[in-house]
């Protein structure tokens, strides 16, 4: 249960396009420090790549006028498999895999 009568220590981390706010009721800023830096190497930068991907395929499929769903982009994001391809350095076949599942979400 959230409450703003609560001492909550927060602390943000920030990857690129990605921030995640943290708040720890109870805790000195010890244990959010510790959570943090906890979250910081499970969220790597890999992760700003993927926001940079599918950043880069909203745009395209701005441009081209076509309207993708929410329901649908969450469906098409297998985002494991994109952080794996962005890992390796294929980013470029992570736009087009994106770009191909939101693709074929609409062909439905």
């Amino acid at each position: 249960v959230c409450s703003s009568d609560l001492p909550i220590q927060r602390m943000l981390l920030c990857l690129g396009g990605l921030t995640h706010a943290l708040g720890v009721e109870h805790v000195g800023l010890y244990l959010a420090r510790k959570l943090r830096t906890e979250l910081e190497t499970e969220f790597g930068p890999e992760y700003a790549g993927l926001i940079a991907v599918a950043e880069k395929v909203r745009i395209e499929l701005k441009e081209k006028e076509i309207r993708v769903s929410g329901d649908a982009w969450q469906e098409a994001l297998e985002i494991g498999d994109l952080l794996e391809l962005i890992r390796s350095g294929q980013t470029e076949q992570a736009e087009k895999n994106l770009y191909q599942a939101l693709m074929e979400t609409l062909s439905y």
